[in-house]
């Protein structure tokens, strides 16, 4: 529903007034004092820093937030707390996702897609109330595709082995699904699966695992090839390992129940703090705070906090300690606990994700952010006074705001970050105040609320740092012989070492070299493959992997396999390494297929599953045996690929 011009003039000075008091009561701090510690400096720069006083006299918001010096500046009041969680919890019952382990019924849609807009970031371009976000009920609404959508899709599909359909027919399957319980040992296995993934992307995984591992003990009991296979293609697959532990533990040491308090699910394997508030606040009530990076960006927008979520002041202290401030002001007959939690990471995900506008009257804490009031005061600063973004004035404030940064610095903002993040967003202010706001005081108004208020969420919390990802080049030994037996293709696999990436998991053999990551200037992705390809030419590969393979293998009683694996000749499959991304480390795969089924007969007594020389398990499995162990996304793109070079030489001859 849009604004009328007039309701948002007077809701934005209602609100203005209304923080004013609690922001200047918070910084505990008077003119007096603050115009004292400026007077420190020296000849221009004190005039300078008093300059800027000046200008923010009348702008208290903005003026409280540069010059805070302590991190109780971000401190939620009593009364903000209990309004903010009254709003939030009324939000998330109408209008949140309907999930399997929220005890919903089918049918499922946990996308967020559209919410904000295609944009990354708020743009600095007007928000438009009607265009620019979705409704979050329309969610739940059948999707069309358009011709691109289509081809776009049909794409990214090929190119995932089949999982981005995979995905979409399981989840249009679950209509048909009774509704799961709401259980702590559902919110446990939800809460690990959507660690760094996707909601919609987790709910078949979730579904299936449920189908199959129902309860703790049915987990326990499990061996641990089927663990995987029911966990195959989320990735992160230590998650699994841990759960599957987690769940002996219980057995073992609890009588198969999960503890209910938060110390108590700490003694759990793979759960952690942030894992355990969340088990115990949903399913067992318990008051307390959960805290995920959802959660931080919508608590740094709330209380202007400029450090990026993913540092640890804020997301190991400063964001708990705001959460249990909302905590606190819940009213414990009405609200549990677990609403506000699941409220908060659900607004982080939709209205408040990175691209959030936090002008949107749908998004249930617009009149909250300080972050958008912080941009609006800042805007009004803009638009009444257009020599203030000069060059020269643009200079002296960086260095007045410099120095008011290490004289009032807060630990949770840091030295320099209010500075950077003022300019920042006067400088694109600077560029929007060139579109001159001509039009009558009305709609002028709201104008500036559209066009300056999103900027608020587009600089607050700043972007966390990238950190560039490790690279290797992979050579991969595709090896398989078809048995005369059944005439049934096998393939040899080994598993990975227990320990480290992709732990236990079954993979064709491989080897490694590591290429450290530089500190050059930033290339193109293909100019960065073909130079690390460059630095290893195919004959050096090939022997890296022949003398891999043959370290490998021991004799078997029945066939030097050793011998025969090296006689094999293989053949590149493709003209370029494939690219397969993990959150650290870019491995770029090149293959080699060969085919030993006239050197080796598998029916001939040789043996199916060995141990390599370093105490690796070895198999040879067919593609329904692979099903059954569980196989990574990684090895479902070489399998694509061998199989997709194959049709293509038939097709030739």
């Amino acid at each position: 529903m849009a604004h009328s011009s007039s309701s948002l003039t007077k809701r934005s000075e209602r609100k203005l007034k209304a923080d004013t008091k609690n922001l200047e009561e918070i910084s505990g701090d008077s003119d007096d004092s603050e115009q004292n510690d400026f007077d420190t400096y020296d000849g221009g720069s004190r005039t300078i820093d008093s300059t800027l006083l000046s200008i923010l006299d009348d702008k208290p918001i903005l003026h409280s937030w540069v010059t805070h010096k302590d991190v109780s500046f971000h401190n939620f009041s009593a009364e903000e707390a209990k309004a903010i969680t009254i709003s939030l919890v009324e939000w998330y019952r109408q209008n949140r996702r309907k999930l399997p382990w929220r005890g919903d019924s089918p049918p499922f849609d946990g996308s967020t897609a559209g919410v904000n807009g295609k944009k990354k970031r708020a743009s600095t371009k007007s928000v438009k109330d009607n265009d620019q976000q979705k409704s979050i009920q329309k969610f739940f609404l059948p999707r069309t595709k358009t011709a691109s959508h289509r081809k776009i899709s049909s794409k990214r599909n090929a190119l995932n082995g089949g999982h981005l359909s995979n995905i979409s027919k399981e989840i249009s399957k679950t209509e048909s699904l009774d509704t799961l319980p709401l259980t702590a040992y559902g919110v446990w296995v939800s809460e690990i699966m959507l660690q760094q993934t996707r909601v919609e992307a987790v709910i078949p995984y979730y579904l299936k695992w449920m189908k199959r591992f129902p309860t703790i003990r049915s987990l326990a009991l499990a061996s641990e090839d089927d663990v995987n296979s029911h966990w195959a293609g989320l990735g992160f697959y230590r998650r699994a390992r841990m759960l599957h532990q987690g769940a002996k533990r219980i057995m073992n040491d609890y009588n198969g129940e999960m503890p209910s308090t938060v110390d108590g699910l700490l003694c759990i394997e793979g759960i952690g703090p942030y894992t355990a508030s969340a088990v115990a606040s949903i399913a067992f009530n318990v008051k307390v705070p959960v805290v995920d990076g959802n959660v931080c960006r919508v608590l740094s927008r709330l209380k202007g906090i400029t450090n990026n979520i993913k540092a640890p002041v804020v997301k190991d202290d400063v964001g708990w300690k705001l959460a249990e401030q909302l905590m606190a002001a819940i009213d414990n007959k009405s609200v549990r606990a677990g609403e506000v939690n699941q409220a908060l990471m659900e607004l982080g995900a939709t209205y408040c994700a990175p691209n959030g506008s936090g002008i949107d009257e749908r998004d249930p804490l617009v009149g909250y952010y300080l972050s958008t009031k912080i941009a609006l005061e800042m805007g009004d600063l803009v638009s009444s006074d257009a020599s203030f973004l000069n060059k020269n004035a643009t200079a002296s404030l960086q260095d007045a705001l410099a120095r008011v940064g290490k004289s009032h610095r807060c630990k949770v903002c840091g030295e320099g970050e209010i500075s950077n993040v003022f300019i920042e967003m006067m400088e694109d202010m600077k560029e929007l105040s060139r579109h001159k706001l001509k039009d009558t005081l009305d709609t002028k108004s709201k104008k500036m609320y559209e066009t300056y208020g999103p900027l608020g969420h587009k600089y607050l919390p700043t972007v966390p740092p990238k950190k560039k990802k490790r690279e290797e080049i992979v050579a991969v030994a595709v090896i398989h012989a078809r048995s005369t037996q059944h005439g049934q293709r096998h393939w040899l696999m080994i598993k990975r070492p227990k320990k480290g990436l992709l732990a236990n998991q079954w993979e064709f053999p491989s080897c490694s070299v590591v290429i450290t990551p530089t500190k050059a200037a930033k290339q193109s992705k293909d100019n960065e493959s073909k130079q690390l390809s460059a630095k290893f030419s195919s004959k050096e590969r090939r022997l890296a992997l022949d003398k891999f393979l043959i370290d490998q293998f021991v004799d078997t009683k029945f066939l030097p396999l050793d011998t025969k694996i090296s006689e094999c000749k293989r053949k590149t499959v493709t003209s370029s390494p494939l690219v397969h991304v993990f959150s650290h480390v870019i491995h770029h795969m090149w293959v080699e297929v060969g085919d030993v089924t006239d050197l080796i007969d598998l029916k001939a007594g040789i043996e199916m599953q060995w141990t390599s020389k370093d105490g690796r398990e070895l198999r040879w499995l067919s593609e329904e045996d692979m099903k059954d162990v569980g196989i990574t996304s990684g090895v479902k793109k070489i399998l694509a690929a061998v199989h997709s070079t194959n049709t293509s030489r038939k097709r030739k001859l």
